[in-house]
Formats: C-alpha cells, structure tokens, sequence
C-alpha cells in the first residue's frame, strides 16, 4: 500500500511570526551580557557553564528545531554537583510562561535558577549556593 504525504507550505507572513515566537531577537546588550557572565562565572571556578540555545533554521529549506523551549539562555553545574540555569533578561524583559514552567521543573528537582539582569549579583548568588 502506497501512502502520499501532503507538504504543507507556510505564507512568508506565518514564517516570520513562528520564527520570532521560537527564536526571540536577541539584541546586542543581551548578547553582551549572556557572554560577560559566561566569563565572570568560568573564571569564579564554582561552576561550569555553556549557552543552551533555543529556536529554529531553516536547513536545505526545512524548518528544524533545536533545544528545549523555554529553557534557560545559559546552562551549567555548580562544584556541588547541582543544575544551574540563568535566563538572561535585558532591559523590560520579562519570562514567558514556558520559561516560568521550566524555572519550576529545575528548581522542583534542586536546581538553582536565576533571572540574570547584571553579573556581579549572579556571580554572588552562585557562589552562595554552590558552596552549600
């Protein structure tokens, strides 16, 4: 039995508002700041971090998606063995309801989650906890 799959096109118009939807504008002070405290905390020596990005290409015209949505902008664990999690917010940002359910998740199984808006208070955070 022969099975015909249908291929279902996207305007550009619906496109664009999924793309956005799954893979936030990251602005230029976000960035600065996502990569200040991958620095700032590498160099503290109380944990290990990485970005974990979010969001969606286009490869050999497919839409493909990559990472957990919602997840945190930087990932890690700390010297005591635990998850860490930092959502990077810059100027009025604020948490979408996925990245408030997933703050949930990790800090439901003893993970440390933070809302980062400035690198010396993260850095003090982390290294509270993560001599604990």
């Amino acid at each position: 039995m022969k099975v015909k799959l249908k291929k279902y096109f996207f305007s550009d118009t619906l496109k664009a508002y999924f793309l956005n939807e799954v893979n936030m504008d990251r602005s230029a002070a976000h960035e600065k700041l996502v990569d200040a405290l991958l620095v700032a905390l590498s160099k503290a020596g109380d944990c290990r971090v990485w970005r974990q990005p979010t969001g969606a290409a286009y490869r050999d015209g497919k839409l493909v998606r990559y990472g957990v949505l919602g997840s945190a902008d930087i990932s890690g664990i700390m010297r005591n063995g635990k998850r860490l999690e930092i959502e990077v917010k810059t100027g009025r940002g604020v948490q979408t309801e996925r990245q408030k359910a997933f703050q949930s998740v990790i800090a439901n199984f003893g993970g440390l989650y933070l809302v980062a808006r400035d690198v010396e208070s993260v850095v003090n955070l982390v290294k509270s906890a993560a001599n604990v």
